[in-house]
């Protein structure tokens, strides 16, 4: 490789401070060879510089040319709330048997941020989707008796921590070979330590964005350098 060198009066930043704005000839010295002339330093090419004498690379490249993306919103968080209870009613057995039986069973109704929900009494359980007006209905098939499970159709209403609801269904079945209609009818009510806050409620979430914050930085920079 060629370098050049010379002699000048004061080369500072501050042009205020300068003496003399002279220099010497510029002399060529090829790396392990020795002093050369200015043919021998024909390849030689300048390299452009700033002012604060950092090599000039041209313009910042817009960060929107660059294909600049931002990353991804957060995964939002998703918890999950559970509502325990009990269910109280009435079994009542009708036609070869009379007999009104009091019912009274534990509930647990898991209910996440989604807005899905599993309701479970005795055992047995159905899932659902909470609707916009925080109210959920399904079916499902109930084992009040081993002899005759029920077709029980449950509502439900959230309200902030508490759940209330009604559940009732009928079905004409066998017991001890005795034809019998069954049917029940209870209402639960359930509490939960926190309430849901449902996604589709919550404002979006966002990240920083990257790509405005380098165009940002370039149009401070660009203001910097003008002024």
């Amino acid at each position: 490789e060629v370098y050049g060198f010379m002699v000048s009066g004061f080369a500072r930043f501050n042009l205020n401070d300068k003496n003399i704005e002279e220099r010497s000839n510029v002399f060529f010295y090829e790396w392990g060879t020795g002093p050369t002339d200015a043919a021998g330093a024909k390849d030689f090419t300048e390299v452009p510089r700033n002012p604060d004498g950092t090599p000039n690379t041209g313009p910042t490249p817009d960060p929107e040319e660059e294909g600049c993306v931002d990353p991804p919103p957060p995964t939002p968080v998703v918890n999950l709330h559970q509502y325990t209870g009990t269910a109280n009613g009435t079994v009542d057995l009708a036609g070869a048997i009379n007999q009104t039986l009091t019912y009274e069973d534990n509930v647990v109704i898991d209910v996440s941020d989604d807005r899905s929900l599993t309701f479970a009494i005795g055992g047995d359980s159905f899932n659902a989707t909470v609707a916009q007006d925080d109210s959920f209905s399904g079916m499902f098939t109930y084992g009040i008796t081993a002899d005759c499970p029920v077709d029980i159709t449950v509502n439900g209403l959230i309200t902030g921590t508490s759940v209330s609801g009604s559940t009732s269904g009928s079905k004409a079945c066998l017991i001890d070979g005795l034809p019998v209609l069954v049917t029940f009818d209870a209402t639960f009510n359930a509490t939960s330590p926190t309430a849901p806050s449902y996604l589709d409620q919550r404002a979006p979430l966002s990240a920083p964005s990257v790509c405005k914050g380098r165009l940002m930085a370039l149009i401070i920079s660009i203001l910097l350098d003008d002024d």
